[in-house]
């Protein structure tokens, strides 16, 4: 069953969801994260830091509709005690009637299972047979501690959850065909629900809320102070299972609150630390009141001081205990194999050196790639769950090099400047072009070539595409192009040599007037030539022309 993945299409690959998934339950696939069922621990940490929304919870209403629909008279709601500090409501009399009017049969606070889950502590805690104990009303780190430390797996309290105590109670008073829905912040409790046989669904308060505005439906303002006094309703916050405790008593063990990953891998990192603790262990930190699926926007501090404040406003009479002397609440935990193979020493060292990471200081340990170190990014790697090359350092390394590279070996000439027009970088082609070398850097760029355009684009801020210069300490002919860097002050210039184009384009300039000059001296003589014939031909005319009058003439005579 998947209770939880990512839209791929709105993943932007940002690895947010990785840096701070518990159990790296997350691989990439073509740069979009795809979860690993079967890493998973639902503890929605990576829906929380998700920037682009992209995950997405079952979602369950559709199902629960059914479900009332078809039994109307049959369904239950266990409402988890950290709803006061989602809605805007001001006693459980008001937000039941609301949830009464979405076809609820029954609707309970969970503390009344929570309860009963405090009795079932303090008998093992007094029995005299506990040297330590881990609470098991988190699901996420219920199974954390089952699939990733199996030496702690013993001190797990062998009793339900809350969710499923509460599940069982109402079962036992109203009947077996009743069904429960359960209502909460946590995805993990979808999991936790389906492999009860106890609860039929596990609503988060998102998907609540939306059920509540589908109907306009809306909470009273009346405050109803006479309930039950029950301290299990502390629960959802830090402390708030030791607080159910009355008068705090965990006595013999020593009460240890321990809430966020962080804090749960350092106490179970020496299993020995749980021997004498009772440890109240949550994976979300401040407990159930930061959830994944939480509608608050409020601070930690003014969740917990909401249901501080609503526990200690109940006026009524202490919670009357029931005999449930017939209700099994045990429950034993058995460890889950951790699907990560352990690579030997060798096989890590290999997969580092991929990366050119071949000693201990080379492992820097920068998390960028979403791994708190080196050494567990190539674990990832060995469990075909990370890129062996997606290593930020190694990367920029790898670019750096090959950009030095394409610039040391340009044929083209490249030179730096700051915004006093001091050279701060050159390749070797620069000095070749300026017949100077690397003592360049750090001096004046015009005492090395006459390019004012140079500075004038970066005192401007305006790219120059290009200019004509010609380099007489080589007899160059160049090409400029100028890009202004802003950010940076930083402008550089790319001489590209023309020399070979511009002589080419100069000869056949000469080549083209000399052409010019042979054909005007042609047409000259021809011109001449042309005149000298009309010439000719104008005079022997006349001449003829001046004999056959004269015979004409003389014809006439005779």
């Amino acid at each position: 069953m998947e209770f939880l993945k990512f839209e791929i299409n709105s993943c932007k690959d940002c690895y947010s969801c990785l840096r701070n998934c518990p159990t790296k339950a997350i691989k990439f696939v073509d740069d979009k994260a795809i979860i690993v069922q079967e890493n998973c621990v639902l503890c929605g940490h990576c829906v929380n830091v998700c920037p682009q929304n992209a995950k997405r919870v079952k979602e369950d209403i559709d199902s629960v509709k059914e479900l009332i629909k078809k039994y109307p008279d049959k369904v239950a709601l266990s409402v988890a005690p950290s709803f006061i500090a989602n809605f805007d409501v001001k006693s459980f009399k008001a937000f039941k009637e609301a949830c009464m009017k979405l076809g609820f049969a029954y609707v309970e606070e969970t503390a009344v299972g929570a309860y009963y889950v405090t009795r079932e502590y303090h008998k093992i805690i007094t029995s005299g047979k506990c040297n330590g104990l881990i609470t098991t009303c988190c699901p996420a780190a219920v199974k954390y501690v089952s699939q990733h430390y199996h030496e702690a797996v013993k001190y797990l309290a062998p009793v339900v959850s809350p969710m499923v105590a509460h599940g069982k109670i109402i079962k036992h008073d109203l009947g077996d065909d009743v069904h429960v829905v359960f209502v909460g912040p946590c995805i993990a409790k979808k999991e936790e629900a389906y492999e009860s046989g106890i609860i039929d669904y596990a609503l988060t308060f998102e998907e609540l809320d939306k059920m509540f505005k589908e109907k306009n439906i809306t909470f009273s303002d009346e405050e109803e102070y006479s309930e039950e006094v029950n301290l299990a309703r502390y629960y959802p916050i830090t402390r708030g299972i030791i607080k159910s405790f009355v008068d705090a008593d965990t006595d013999p063990l020593e009460a240890l609150p321990i809430d966020g990953v962080d804090d749960i891998n350092d106490i179970l990192s020496d299993v020995t630390n749980l021997e004498g603790a009772f440890v109240e262990m949550n994976m979300c930190r401040g407990g159930c009141i930061n959830g994944p699926c939480t509608l608050s926007k409020n601070s930690s501090n003014k969740n917990n001081t909401i249901v501080r404040t609503y526990v200690k406003k109940l006026k009524g009479p202490a919670f009357k205990e029931k005999d449930y002397d017939d209700i099994d609440f045990s429950y034993k935990y058995k460890k889950i194999p951790n699907p990560l193979k352990k690579p030997s020493e060798e096989e890590i060292k290999k997969i580092l050196a991929r990366i050119f990471i071949y000693r201990k200081e080379d492992e820097i340990n920068c998390g960028a790639c979403g791994y708190s170190s080196c050494r567990e990014k190539a674990i990832a790697v060995y469990n075909d769950l990370a890129d062996p090359e997606f290593c930020m350092p190694y990367l920029k390394n790898k670019a750096e090099s090959i950009s030095n590279e394409i610039i040391r070996h340009t044929p083209n000439a490249i030179v730096t400047i700051n915004r006093e027009g001091v050279i701060v970088d050159a390749n070797e082609s620069f000095f070749d072009y300026m017949r100077t070398d690397k003592r360049c850097v750090g001096h004046f760029y015009q005492d090395y070539v006459a390019l004012p355009e140079l500075l004038d684009a970066l005192q401007t801020g305006q790219n120059v595409k290009s200019i004509k210069v010609y380099l007489d300490q080589s007899n160059m002919f160049c090409d400029v192009s100028i890009t202004v860097v802003k950010e940076h002050g930083l402008a550089f210039a790319i001489f590209k040599d023309q020399t070979e184009v511009t002589l080419n384009e100069e000869k056949m300039k000469a080549l083209r007037k000399e052409m010019i000059d042979v054909t005007d001296s042609v047409i000259n003589k021809q011109m001449a030539a042309v005149q000298e014939i009309a010439s000719l031909l104008g005079e022997s005319t006349a001449e003829a022309k001046a004999a056959l009058v004269k015979f004409k003439n003389s014809l006439k005579e005779d």
